[in-house]
């Protein structure tokens, strides 16, 4: 039988300002807690960091329908916290990668 590997959480502080600022408050519910998984558990102070997030993974942990996490995903690069490097398709899932000058103090 197969095991999934586990992932390691780990720590990840939001500033005041991140939380505060508008471009935040004005993401979906569901944005923002895919937002904070992905910090959780694929966050890395590389910018040319890339991961990825399956919509298997999303549904199985955060227990959201797959309408729910495309609209969530949308919102988010539209909002610009990820940048999509590689689109997924059929067989593979997408490629993001966060935008680390929003997560600084200044944010615009």
């Amino acid at each position: 039988m197969y095991k999934p590997k586990k992932r390691k959480k780990q720590f990840f502080m939001f500033s005041h300002e991140l939380i505060n600022s508008d471009r935040y408050n004005s993401l979906p519910h569901s944005a923002i807690i895919i937002l904070n998984y992905s910090f959780q558990f694929y966050y890395d102070n590389d910018p040319s960091h890339t991961f990825t997030l399956p919509y298997s993974e999303i549904k199985s942990k955060l227990h959201f329908g797959r309408t729910t996490i495309s609209k969530a995903i949308i919102k988010l690069l539209e909002a610009k916290y990820w940048f999509l490097v590689t689109p997924g398709d059929k067989n593979r899932s997408a490629v993001y990668r966060h935008n680390h000058s929003l997560l600084t103090v200044n944010i615009e």
